[in-house]
């Protein structure tokens, strides 16, 4: 009991001081703060989750790759919303082959199949007037499961 009372008496005795320092510090007259200059730095913060029909996209894709497939092959690029993407699709092989671009929703914005060594160049907004922010996806295909090759190119405008 003895024991309890002397923690007790310890206890009360800092809070008792704690609190006189903190009155002392708060009614001490001329008392400032220290200041300096502060500068903002602004910061581009990307969100994402593993689910793609998740993720918000705040930048578009901007790609220069060669694709070699038999049958078919699939790929996809970001737009942001912002401006315009352009894309090229050329035919870099000896076979024709079909290619078609869906939107986020599975809207089938273009399809079109083009000879060997011909291509084809267009921008996102020329397909829709309004291209939502998001994932687009490019799909290729032969008919008869042969080799194909594609240059595909998308920059930002």
């Amino acid at each position: 009991m003895l024991l309890t009372k002397k923690r007790f008496v310890i206890s009360s005795s800092f809070i008792v001081i704690a609190s006189l320092c903190a009155i002392t510090l708060l009614t001490k007259p001329n008392t400032k703060l220290a200041s300096s200059p502060s500068s903002i730095e602004k910061e581009t913060i990307i969100l994402s989750s593993g689910n793609k029909e998740e993720s918000q996209t705040f930048h578009s894709s901007s790609f220069n790759n060669t694709h070699t497939f038999r049958g078919g092959m699939g790929t996809g690029f970001d737009f942001s919303g912002l401006g315009d993407l352009k894309v090229t699709v050329e035919n870099t092989g000896t076979n024709a082959f079909t290619y078609s671009i869906k939107s986020k929703d599975e809207e089938k914005l273009v399809r079109h199949t083009i000879k060997p060594n011909e291509g084809k160049t267009f921008t996102l907004r020329s397909l829709v007037t309004s291209p939502e922010p998001g994932y687009y996806y490019l799909s290729a295909y032969n008919e008869d499961g042969s080799e194909s090759s594609m240059r595909l190119e998308v920059q930002p405008e």
